[in-house]
């Protein structure tokens, strides 16, 4: 008879290993859609359609809060917030360091092929009256959103 172990795992440990897979699994899908000519936006857009319902429980037009939670879910995926500016209409959101360079290097992935994954915003924002488009600048991703 072997003795049974029980693992028990800090949320920490959990939540760091969560934030692992999930940039791997970005960062693998990304290098997929890369190897095989598919359109990453197209992807990412699909994507963002199946997690719009998601979003049903904000106020439609809640620039504020549309834009701290793709804030919080950029950096969940490794990016870092660098700024944030909310007005009455529009939101600003400048995010560096995504992909994490060790994970990019790891997975041979692009800072452009990588940033393309930010296309999973528009579905949800629009489902809440929002705008959004969203630039590379100096390998800073710039999200804009404003109310409709």
């Amino acid at each position: 008879m072997s003795d049974e172990k029980t693992f028990e795992f800090t949320q920490e440990e959990e939540c760091q290993a969560a934030h692992i897979n999930l940039v791997s699994f970005i960062l693998v899908t990304s290098r997929y859609l890369q190897e095989h000519a598919l359109d990453a936006p197209m992807f990412w857009h699909f994507v963002g359609q199946h997690c719009a319902p998601g979003g049903a429980e904000l106020d439609r037009g809640d620039i504020e809060e549309a834009a701290r939670r793709i804030a919080l879910n950029m950096a969940s995926s490794g990016g870092q917030l660098d700024s944030m500016k909310i007005e009455a209409e529009q939101a600003e959101l400048v995010l560096r360091g995504w992909p994490p360079e060790d994970f990019a290097q790891f997975f041979a992935v692009s800072v452009e092929d990588a940033a393309q994954m930010v296309e999973v915003f528009r579905p949800i924002t629009a489902s809440l009256d929002i705008a959004y488009d969203w630039q590379l600048e100096n390998g800073a991703i710039k999200m804009r959103l404003q109310k409709k």
